[in-house]
């Protein structure tokens, strides 16, 4: 094929359209198949002979963020709960003081989230609890230490 064949086939009005017509099922499609793959904003914790026990997700994240925020070096915590595999799987992000200990906020926030998941709230399949350092926040004042500029000497 030479330039002249493509610029032409290129020029002819059913090509512009057959374009145009792909371009609106590939959106359609990308779209309903978004859709069908948003995850759902609940979950079935456990179920009893009773019925089913269902929990929403805002719920369980602000339980989770409430649990974090009582630590008293957590400024600020925001969490975030996945449902991958017939597991859960919690995304923690913390903006924690800058005299904090991570590895001692860590270890106690997986804890406690552990505990509030299994033993409080009955749910079996709990995957990963993932923490993030989003942000370091000053230390308060009772804590900070001021340094004082030396004194000059008088001889």
């Amino acid at each position: 094929m030479d330039m002249e064949t493509i610029q032409t086939f290129l020029e002819q009005p059913e090509f512009s359209v057959g374009v145009l017509v792909g371009l609106i099922v590939a959106v359609l499609l990308w779209t309903l198949f978004a859709v069908l793959r948003r995850d759902p904003d609940s979950f079935e914790a456990f179920s009893t002979e009773a019925g089913k026990i269902v929990i929403s997700k805002q719920a369980l994240q602000d339980q989770i963020q409430r649990c974090c925020e009582e630590l008293a070096d957590v400024g600020r915590a925001r969490a975030r709960v996945l449902q991958k595999k017939d597991a859960l799987s919690v995304r923690i992000c913390l903006r924690i003081k800058s005299n904090a200990k991570l590895a001692g906020i860590s270890g106690y926030v997986q804890d406690q989230i552990s505990t509030v998941l299994h033993k409080n709230l009955g749910i079996e399949s709990v995957g990963p609890i993932d923490i993030v350092v989003v942000g370091i926040l000053p230390a308060s004042k009772d804590e900070t230490t001021t340094i004082k500029p030396e004194e000059k000497r008088v001889d």
